[in-house]
């Protein structure tokens, strides 16, 4: 069952986390696994024994996503488009998989369909064919309606299987698309992937301490620009640690501006690979809304303020962050909320929080892998 992952992160690194963690999954079952990545795989990232490849990076201008660099921050081209297309065929090609996963594809990252469909579309014509998966979060962001037909005409024509990462019970996703019911028989629900991270922190580090994050890529300048203020504006929190955890996507300039603003009493620098361990540490947490980090956030139980972010069109990270906050789990504060005093207000209040056991189910990587695996042996058996 030879398995190539597709995967795009265009701002955070949350897309590129959850590929990983599940190529990891599946190469620790002893499948040969390669992951294919469209852009810088940072060596925060854990992909265990799985193969890596990289296809020509690029990343988004800014969090609308309309505008696509490339590794010379230039607009892409359509001379880059077919160079990076052809590249993909080659390594699909070489590899040759049983299974082909593309994470978020195609009910996101629709950008990169003339690279994507025309390779899944030869391996499913060719006499060995490929069985043809997409990974996909609980919660699309919200689409057209034009969008949301392409979505369902695209899966239902070219895939096999839909694996859903979340919790029905918790979340469904018809929650966030309208026509989740025309694919519904093309998927199955993991439950949650939550990080396998292992890394041990530290001795001392984290505990009791206030674990200020934005993921592992480039979003996140407002939250640390009002953290920097908020400490001392706290009424339960001013006197611990506060540690702030840039993602590697911040530039140079703003870390420097950040670390020369802190004041005694703050930790500023990069994400690290232990981050699970510091937040089983730590007194509160305060993160940017992405999957990975309310998942690592609700498995650890620490008391969170979560900020989703409010850039236009993205609706995802808002909706579950409301949806965890009216179960008690964590704190909800909007970016476009976000002030040194509003940030200092939600602390007190998460810090004043007890979240109760959250029933959630949280064993999306296992599952996952049991899934893939019984899915195509009984695609296989069938004569594919």
């Amino acid at each position: 069952m030879k398995t190539l992952i597709w995967v795009q992160h265009l701002l955070g690194m949350g897309h590129l986390m959850r590929a990983a963690a599940l190529a990891r999954a599946l190469a620790d079952k002893g499948i040969d696994t390669l992951l294919v990545s469209g852009g810088a795989v940072p060596s925060l990232v854990d992909s265990g024994a799985a193969k890596i490849a990289t296809l020509p990076p690029c990343r988004a201008a800014d969090v609308t996503f309309k505008v696509i660099l490339d590794e010379n921050d230039a607009p892409v081209t359509d001379a880059w488009w077919t160079e990076r297309a052809a590249r993909l065929n080659r390594i699909v090609d070489d590899f040759d998989p049983d299974v082909l996963i593309t994470e978020t594809f195609p009910f996101g990252r629709r950008r990169f369909r003339d690279e994507l469909l025309p390779v899944i579309e030869k391996r499913r014509a060719a006499r060995r064919q490929t069985m043809t998966v997409a990974s996909v979060r609980d919660i699309l962001v919200t689409a057209t309606p034009e969008k949301d037909d392409w979505m369902v005409e695209a899966a239902r024509r070219s895939y096999d299987l839909i694996l859903i990462h979340g919790d029905p019970k918790t979340i469904s996703f018809d929650d966030s698309f309208r026509r989740a019911a025309d694919i519904m028989h093309l998927a199955e629900y993991t439950g949650y992937i939550v990080s396998a991270s292992n890394v041990a922190a530290p001795p001392g580090d984290g505990v009791g301490e206030v674990i200020v994050s934005c993921g592992s890529g480039a979003l996140g300048t407002s939250l640390f620009r009002a953290t920097v203020g908020a400490r001392a504006l706290s009424n339960s929190a001013a006197d611990l640690t506060w540690r702030m955890l840039a993602g590697y996507g911040i530039s140079e300039t703003l870390f420097g501006e950040i670390k020369d603003r802190a004041p005694a009493g703050m930790i500023i620098e990069r994400a690290r690979p232990d981050f699970m361990a510091l937040l089983g540490r730590a007194r509160l947490s305060i993160n940017l809304g992405g999957y990975n980090t309310i998942m690592d956030v609700i498995s650890t139980g620490v008391p969170s303020v979560i900020v989703p972010i409010s850039a236009e069109g993205e609706t995802e990270q808002e909706q579950r962050a409301r949806l965890f906050a009216e179960r008690g789990l964590v704190v909800c504060l909007p970016e476009r909320d976000l002030t040194p005093q509003s940030l200092a207000a939600a602390a007190d209040q998460a810090m004043a929080l007890t979240p109760p056991p959250h029933g959630i189910d949280t064993a999306g990587i296992n599952r996952s892998v049991e899934i893939l695996v019984a899915r195509y042996r009984a695609w296989a058996d069938h004569g594919r």
